[in-house]
């Protein structure tokens, strides 16, 4: 059941950083609900499984939301605006309505790398401190027939 939460929840994870700048949400919900499908993943399926198909290191995702949010800020002073300020326009797409397109998305991908790789960061790191104390952590799959 948890393998079929994770795409459901990233839906939510989506539609929450999506919503985020008209109402509260945005990408730090957003990173909080993709972290929490992650992290239900490694509860169901072992740090060893979930660790195995990961296709990013935690310190560069990291690094890329600090860069990103950091350039969300530098990009508002290359319009002669202060820090951080949030600049708008509207966008029409064919096959959508016209929609507006908020520099603040910019600040909230950044934020959204930030909280995601850190969540997976400390749970990486507490699995494999869990590992070296000898204690035995979830390190297979958990099945519906009995057992491990």
């Amino acid at each position: 059941a948890a393998r079929l939460l994770l795409p459901m929840a990233m839906m939510v994870g989506i539609y929450l950083y999506l919503r985020g700048h008209n109402l509260p949400g945005g990408g730090f919900v957003a990173g909080l609900v993709f972290a929490i499908a992650y992290l239900l993943q490694y509860v169901a399926s072992g740090y060893d499984w979930s660790h195995a198909r990961q296709r990013f290191n935690h310190h560069v995702l990291i690094g890329w939301g600090v860069l990103v949010a950091s350039l969300a800020g530098v990009g508002a002073w290359a319009l002669g605006l202060p820090f951080l300020t949030s600049g708008f326009t509207y966008v029409h797409l064919p096959p959508l309505r016209e929609f507006e397109l908020a520099t603040a998305a910019i600040f909230d991908l950044g934020v959204f790398l930030c909280v995601l790789g850190a969540v997976l960061l400390a749970l990486a790191s507490l699995s494999r401190l869990a590992l070296k104390t000898g204690e035995t952590p979830n390190t297979t799959a958990h099945d519906l027939e009995g057992g491990r």
